[in-house]
């Protein structure tokens, strides 16, 4: 069963990081934006954060909701499995 808590906590960094985005993009000129080495890191970060949050919550529900493991080690390589050793 997926943890209430966490979708929560998850949404919230969702929001906080879009709301971050979009005060830099309603108070940051594009001319300023392109000439500024800080900020297009600083948004760069912001989108970073914002897919890391929605990667965990999606983990989260695959996890509880799916029994997913979270890797795919477990998994056959597509190609492995078809090839057959050569002999000397």
């Amino acid at each position: 069963m997926v943890d209430e808590r966490v979708v929560s906590v998850k949404l919230e960094q969702i929001e906080q990081y879009h709301g971050e985005l979009n005060a830099k993009r309603e108070t940051l000129s594009r001319g300023d934006f392109l000439s500024s080495t800080t900020e297009q890191r600083a948004v760069e970060r912001m989108f970073e954060n914002v897919i890391q949050a929605c990667a965990d919550l999606a983990q989260h529900i695959a996890s509880r909701e799916f029994g997913f493991a979270g890797t795919t080690c477990e998994l056959p390589h597509p190609t492995r499995s078809r090839l057959t050793p050569f002999a000397p």
